[in-house]
This record gives structure tokens, C-alpha cells and sequence, in this order.
């Protein structure tokens, strides 16, 4: 038997991932073995007393490479449990629901990457004009 986890998305905060659904339905894999050669989703969950918790979600065009990716190496760090994958929805873009995902169920590595790219867009560009010139 397949274990499945479903993951809500809010849709009304977002208009763009209207098309994607109210939940994401995730397939566990019981090893890394398992992962597809094809790309989608991916969520990888680590465990607490409370059950299965996101550490980070993602999208690849190749579920096969997770293992080598920084978001695999980075949930090793966090306590990595599982896998779980999804097929990518129709209508609406692969980052943006990993992202809405990322925020609502508040997994430690997006929520540490949404940071970075704040920081990255904050920073001024490197040639600054002087007030002088």
C-alpha cells in the first residue's frame, strides 16, 4: 500500500496558483530508490513526536538528482525522514506553488531561502553613483 500526504494550498492568497488546487497530494516513497527519472514536485519531511513535518518543498525536472541537490543536503542536516513527490499541476508554475507551500506550512529550508532572496534584492547594485558626480 502507497501512503499518501496531502498538503493545502491556499489559493486565495495567491491568484496565480488558482488553477492548482486547494491540496497537493504527495506520494511517500519508501526509498530513495523509488524516485522517477521524470521531473515534479518533491517534498522532503523530517519527523517529530508530532508525525511528519515539511523540512522543504521543491520542483525538479528530474526526481532521480534530488539526492545531489543543496535542498537533499540541507534536510539531512534538519533530521531528513522521507520523500514524498507529486506530479507538477497543469496552469500554474512548478515554483510558485513550491514557494506557497514553503510559506503555509512553514518548512525551515524555504523559509530560509525566501530569506536569502530578500537579502539578495535589498542589496544595492555594486556600481552605486555618487551624490558628487
Amino acid at each position: 500500500m502507497t501512503d499518501m500526504i496531502d498538503f493545502p494550498l491556499d489559493t486565495k492568497a495567491d491568484d496565480t496558483l488558482a488553477h492548482a488546487g486547494t491540496s497537493l497530494r504527495f506520494t511517500l516513497l519508501d526509498s530513495l530508490d523509488q524516485l522517477p527519472d521524470h521531473g515534479g514536485l518533491y517534498v522532503l519531511l523530517g519527523s517529530d513526536p508530532e508525525g511528519l513535518k515539511p523540512l522543504a518543498f521543491g520542483a525538479t525536472h528530474s526526481l532521480s538528482r534530488l539526492t545531489r541537490s543543496s535542498d537533499f543536503a540541507a534536510a539531512l542536516r534538519e533530521g531528513f525522514y522521507a520523500v514524498g513527490i507529486a506530479p507538477a499541476p497543469h496552469g500554474a508554475g512548478a515554483q510558485e506553488i513550491v514557494r506557497a507551500l514553503g510559506r503555509r506550512h512553514r518548512a525551515p529550508i524555504n523559509t530560509r531561502q525566501e530569506a536569502l532572496r530578500a537579502i539578495e534584492a535589498a542589496q544595492l547594485p555594486a556600481e552605486v553613483p555618487l551624490a558628487a558626480e
